[in-house]
């Protein structure tokens, strides 16, 4: 590890446009990458310090048997080692694990830390260096369009415990984690992408959720954080309405610098989202973003080392600022060994540490994260003896790509049949209609493919609210209700008597369905979400 004096002898070599560059992060699919002379005539003149790439943009891009090709090509041209970010929740391409809310769902720290340690070492493997995980935030609010099924559930200890073993683990792989999305998301019914998110929770309980998660990942070490548009009322108030935590020193500096004690990286989130975007005119906005705590921006615009440079000039950002915000960057750089003489030696993504070890850590998650949520008919486990010809319905956003998608899922419970017939979308009376004509089946299983849309909480609607109805509407049958991603299908229709929640989609959670539908392996998981006090009265209406 690099020394303090060290680190200062690095900034010292430094000229005030590469001190600025180190404090933006750019996309790496907006840089033309036809020819390492066009790499290196972006980089003499836009000195960025970290690269944001996407999930399919390394393997896209990737050359031979080396995946990081376009990423070594970069740094060709670049004075210090560049850092690279990725939305990496829940692994990468190559090893695609379950999601964290199936994780959640195990309660077990130490698949956390494994979680955490598989996520590093894939995505260090693809080129990554820095993760923007784990998320942190809290699933108070059944109907936040960001969290209620991307986050770790609705209990602040289970998330906490789970958040600090993920970091551990990354970390130790070299691959920094990024605790989100600060300072917190999950209390309301807003999506930061148009517009402000707002945490109304008052300063003592916000401490005891929020704040106590945040203390907790800053004593494990988190390299780096991810503050989000959202705001803090208690903390700034703001006029005419307070300001999102991007654009708030009483959140950055006074909450969590001063008062939570975080030393490491202050990310922002994309800036080009609602919840920033209008606040204020653009040069001004980041202007005080920069002021307010900031230390890595996601996705300026291309003038941004201009703007800051000339902000500087006129005494509108100081220099030591500017020198605070990069030492953070080079600490993080150090830690992740971007400086090292000789960088280890790491597997390729195709290797069989991802294809057989890899995959087999996805699987035993996906195992144990899938809950039987409810029973009522005596349904479950389907008895292979009895279970001939199986109904397997669809209620989806994209039905033309049904089979395709689902392929891993469908030849599972081919397996354990003789007959599968397949349907999807629909309307009400369909499988009613079915029965009038004496159609019989030993199986009705509803797959509801619920996910996160943009302002729209984790909730089916259309032809996939329809499905609801079309399963209870029946009169020969018990249907099997399995969410492959929303944990609230009971908050929809509390009648249903048979469910099952995956909390994820993907190839590992389509492989160990059947499995525990049939009672090969026993359902071990619990909910992560407090679906009992949801259906309870509710004694502040």
């Amino acid at each position: 590890m690099l020394s303090t004096p060290q680190l200062d002898a690095m900034l010292a070599t430094m000229s005030r446009r590469e001190k600025i560059g180190q404090t933006m992060q750019f996309s790496l699919s907006k840089i033309d990458k036809s020819s390492e002379a066009k790499i290196g005539e972006f980089f003499s003149q836009y000195p960025v310090g970290s690269l944001f790439a996407g999930l399919d943009v390394i393997s896209k891009w990737s050359s031979g048997d080396d995946p990081c090709a376009i990423l070594k090509s970069c740094q060709k041209f670049c004075k210090l080692p560049l850092a690279v970010a990725g939305d990496l929740e829940h692994g990468t391409k190559t090893l695609d694990l379950p999601d964290a809310l199936a994780l959640a769902a195990t309660h077990d720290p130490k698949m956390a830390y494994q979680y955490g340690k598989w996520i590093g070492r894939a995505g260090r493997s693809a080129g990554f260096t820095w993760s923007y995980s784990p998320e942190c935030d809290v699933a108070l609010n059944w109907l936040n369009p960001i969290n209620n099924h991307r986050g770790m559930g609705d209990d602040p200890a289970l998330v906490s415990e789970l958040a600090v073993q993920i970091i551990r683990g990354m970390q130790e792989e070299k691959l920094s984690a990024a605790a989100k999305h600060f300072p917190g998301d999950g209390s309301d019914h807003r999506d930061q992408h148009t517009g402000i998110s707002i945490n109304r929770l008052s300063r003592d309980r916000w401490m005891a959720i929020y704040g106590a998660i945040y203390r907790n990942v800053i004593a494990a070490g988190v390299d780096s954080i991810m503050v989000g548009h959202i705001s803090l009322p208690f903390q700034d108030p703001g006029s005419p309405y307070p300001l999102p935590g991007t654009l708030s020193s009483k959140i950055m500096i006074d909450l969590l610098r001063k008062e939570l004690g975080f030393q490491g990286v202050i990310v922002s989130d994309a800036l080009v989202m609602g919840g920033f975007t209008r606040i204020q005119p653009y040069e001004k906005r980041i202007i005080q973003a920069f002021n307010a705590g900031i230390d890595v921006m996601l996705w300026p615009d291309l003038d941004y080392i201009d703007l800051v440079d000339r902000a500087i000039d006129r005494g509108e950002i100081s220099e030591s600022r500017l020198d605070d915000a990069v030492r953070h960057v080079l600490a993080m750089k150090d830690r992740e060994g971007l400086f090292d003489d000789v960088q280890p030696e790491r597997p390729a993504p195709d290797a069989e540490v991802y294809t057989v070890t890899g995959r087999a850590f996805a699987d035993e998650v996906a195992q144990k994260g899938i809950a039987l949520i409810r029973n009522e008919e005596k349904t479950l486990p389907l008895d292979r003896e009895k279970t001939k010809k199986v109904l397997l319905w669809f209620a989806l956003t994209n039905p033309e790509k049904l089979e395709e998608k689902y392929k891993t899922f469908i030849d599972g419970i081919k397996a354990h049949c003789d007959e599968v017939v397949i349907r999807n979308n629909g309307n009400c009376l369909e499988l009613l209609e079915l029965e009038k004509q004496c159609e019989k089946f030993d199986a009705v299983i509803f797959v509801f493919d619920v996910h996160v849309e943009l302002t729209y909480p984790c909730r089916p609607r259309g032809s996939q609210a329809e499905c609801l109805w079309t399963m209870l509407n029946t009169t020969k049958h018990h249907p099997i209700a399995v969410s492959m991603g929303s944990p609230y299908l009971l908050m929809e229709s509390p009648v249903i008597p048979t469910l099952v929640n995956a909390h994820s989609a993907g190839e590992a959670v389509y492989r160990a369905l059947p499995k525990l539908l049939w009672g090969e392996v026993p359902f071990t998981a619990t909910s992560p979400v407090n679906l009992p006090d949801l259906l309870n009265v509710d004694e502040k209406l």
